[in-house]
Order: C-alpha cells, then sequence, then structure tokens
C-alpha cells in the first residue's frame, strides 16, 4: 500500500479491528484523509468497510464539506454507481454554493484538470437550478 499515507493506513487498521467508526471520529478526520480512505477502501475491495464509510460520508452535516472537497468527492464517486448516493450529496453542496461556486480557485483548478467532468457538473446543476 505504497499509494496509502501511513496516517489513512493506522485508521483501516483500526477499522479492521473494531468495524466501527463514530461520527464524531469521522468529523474529526480531514476531508482528504475521509476520501483517501473511500480510494483506498475502493481500490481493495474491502466491501466490509465500503458501505460504513458511504453511511458515515452521507449522515455527515453538509456543511463539514468545503466546495473543495465536494468537487474532490464528487469527481471520485463521479464514475462509480455503488457511490451514487455521495455523489448526489455533492451535487447538492455545490448547488447550494452556485453562486460561489464559479469564483473560487477549487472550481478554477477542476475545470482546468477535468474539463469533461467539469461540464458535465455545470450541466447536471443548471439542470437542477432549472428544476427549482
Amino acid at each position: 500500500m505504497k499509494d496509502v499515507s501511513e496516517e489513512a493506513v493506522q485508521v483501516l487498521v483500526s477499522l479492521f479491528y473494531q468495524n466501527d467508526v463514530h461520527q464524531a471520529e469521522l468529523g474529526e478526520m480531514s476531508e482528504e484523509l475521509v476520501l483517501e480512505l473511500l480510494q483506498t477502501v475502493h481500490k481493495y475491495n474491502i466491501s466490509s468497510l465500503d458501505d460504513l464509510f458511504v453511511n458515515l460520508i452521507c449522515s455527515q452535516s453538509d456543511d463539514i464539506f468545503s466546495i473543495r472537497s465536494a468537487l474532490h468527492f464528487y469527481l471520485f464517486t463521479s464514475k462509480i454507481e455503488a457511490y451514487r448516493v455521495i455523489r448526489l450529496k455533492m451535487i447538492g453542496i455545490l448547488k447550494r454554493n452556485a453562486a460561489q461556486l464559479r469564483s473560487t480557485e477549487a472550481y478554477q483548478e477542476f475545470m482546468d484538470k477535468n474539463p469533461k467532468e467539469a461540464m458535465e457538473l455545470a450541466l447536471i446543476l443548471i439542470e437542477k437550478l432549472a428544476s427549482k
């Protein structure tokens, strides 16, 4: 697991032994760590933890996700049907922050690095805003 941070490995090892993460613990983790854990669980097909992370991410308050992290979660989950519920949560967060989204450095970076996905997201957000 050379592509996984030491902190993520420690959390995963702990989870293998207790198979439970309390909501407070997830809220105390950085958004980057939570995303790394989700990516690792998916990459290594650790199905015993997959549902746990999906449920915990979806049960968190939208307020803990920055626009940057919502974009990162959206990008990662956009092609994985099992993570549709996370993707929809991130779309909701981005929709509620649509006024600030365009002017953020995170979105400019997202558009530069992922133009196809940025266009798809823009179309989804336009559709969601139009159906209000």
